[in-house]
């Protein structure tokens, strides 16, 4: 079983009435990040931002939350994956969900290690 320690920092950001989550926590060699909500425009810098300041470990950043996203989303987690040079992420993500669909017609499924919720 691993453990996992929270972290003090989480944020939450609601813009134009479209509420964007994100919190995360750690084992000793992986962030495990969780995104719900709306992934857009409007906060998308945000996540991304947050996410190039974690440090040195590998990377799941939990998907099954969010209820839409963008292109801004999308560009946010290539350039997470750019800036963790060689180090794993993961997307999890409901098989067949809207992010998923989305990831998949665009391509980014090959180009991401994914994971599916049951």
């Amino acid at each position: 079983m691993e453990s996992t320690t929270p972290l003090a920092k989480s944020s939450r950001h609601t813009a134009a009435g479209r509420p964007g989550r994100f919190a995360w926590h750690q084992s000793a060699d992986r962030r495990f990040v969780e995104i719900s909500g709306e992934v857009d425009l409007a906060n998308a810098h945000r996540i991304r931002d947050t996410l190039l300041q974690l440090d040195n470990r590998s990377l799941l950043i939990d998907l099954t939350g969010v209820t839409f996203m963008d292109s801004t989303g999308m560009n946010a987690l290539a350039e997470v994956q750019e800036h963790l040079n060689g180090r794993e992420l993961v997307l999890r993500m409901e098989a067949g969900g809207r992010v998923h669909r989305l990831l998949d017609l665009t391509g980014f499924t090959d180009r991401f290690n994914t994971e599916f919720s049951s």
